[in-house]
């Protein structure tokens, strides 16, 4: 899986609260094309993996959403619209590195901007996500 910087989410970010927004906004730009139908050209994925194992006092579980805008305000989406949103991804004991889910972009998607929603269930006393746009995902193990 290739990543590119400009595609990331999140990289290593605490998720320490009951809701996050991912640090930072994808920006496909003003002329982006809609998302690829192409089976030929794959999908678009969103790519997040538990970059620091959570935890909490109780039970924790994660939802992740995609939202997306046509404008930012402060550095954040204006009026973000959800696009997709993950299952409940928990128990905590899960929520390990090496623990991952996709969320695979609607192809119907106009906006320029796209964010991402973290939501957990009680604030986390530890915890980080990994989080990127790709085009498909690997499907072979990797090797040494």
């Amino acid at each position: 899986m290739i990543i590119d910087k400009q595609n990331v989410f999140s990289e290593a970010q605490a998720v320490t609260a009951t809701t996050v927004k991912s640090a930072n906004v994808v920006d496909l730009g003003a002329d982006h094309d809609d998302v690829p139908a192409d089976p030929e050209k794959g999908d678009l994925i969103v790519a997040v993996n538990v970059a620091t194992a959570f935890a909490a006092s109780g039970a924790v579980s994660i939802v992740v959403k995609l939202q997306g805008s046509d404008t930012l305000s402060g550095g954040n989406l204006a009026s973000p619209q959800d696009l997709v949103e993950s299952p409940s991804m928990g128990p905590k004991a899960k929520l390990v590195p090496g623990f991952g889910w996709l969320l695979r972009v609607p192809k119907t998607l106009s906006y320029r901007y796209l964010q991402l929603d973290y939501t957990s269930t009680a604030a986390p006393t530890a915890g980080a996500l990994d989080a990127t746009l790709v085009l498909d995902v690997q499907t072979n193990p990797a090797t040494s």
